[in-house]
This record gives C-alpha cells, structure tokens and sequence, in this order.
C-alpha cells in the first residue's frame, strides 16, 4: 500500500487537481483514507484507487460493447418502438444508416423495388 495525498495522486493518475476532485465529489465510492479539510491532508492507497478505476473502466467498456451490440442489431433488423439500452436519437441515426444504405443498393442495383419486379421478371401464362 502507497499512500499519497490528493495532489500526489492526481500527478499519478496524470489528471489535473481540479479534474480529480469533481471524480471524487462525483463518486461517493471513491476510495479515500482521510477526507481532508481545512488544515487536513487527504490521504489514498493508489492500489485501492487504481483498482477502482479500472473497476470503473471495465464497467464503462462492457456498457459501451452492450450499446454497439444493440446499435448493430437496430441497424440490421430495423426500427422498434422501444429498444432497451438504445437512445431514441441513436435510433434515428440508425434508420438514418438504414436508408442510406438501401439507396446505396437501389443505385447498385443490388436491390429493386417490389414494384419494379413485374417489369423486370417474364409473366407467367397461365392456360
């Protein structure tokens, strides 16, 4: 266990003063020794608190992998009213995609409009 004080760890962790006192202020979890104060030093295990954010990241990671997974899913099967874990602002994005790619393969030809079939397949005679 190392212990430092608050500016000692905000030079470990490469991030300003201020920086890292909105974390802390903002993260009732952070891990803390002694909250300082006025004549006090504020005092953390940098194991405890590199464990923490890292705790922290892997958190942020997995959310963020769970939304592209979700984004891809909106993208390939298209709109849904409500789509847990997906922003309503992301599923226009992704209706947004969805469309330009169909233009995209109306253009390469690659799709064609149901009502432009029956010019393009032969008719079938029926006797």
């Amino acid at each position: 266990m190392v212990e430092v004080n608050l500016k000692q760890l905000a030079e470990k962790l490469s991030v300003s003063l201020p920086t890292l006192q909105t974390r802390i202020g903002r993260s009732p979890d952070f891990p803390v020794l002694e909250r300082g104060g006025k004549n006090l030093s504020w005092k953390f295990d940098t194991d405890a608190v590199v464990a923490y954010l890292q705790a922290k990241t892997d958190v942020e990671t997995a959310s963020k992998r769970e939304r592209a997974r979700n984004l891809e899913a909106l993208i390939e099967h298209g709109p849904v009213v409500f789509h847990e874990g997906i922003s309503i602002n992301d599923q226009i994005k992704a209706a947004h995609l969805r469309a330009a790619l169909r233009d995209e393969a109306k253009e390469c030809r690659s799709l064609v409009p149901a009502n432009n079939l029956a010019v393009l397949l032969p008719r079938r005679h029926t006797t």
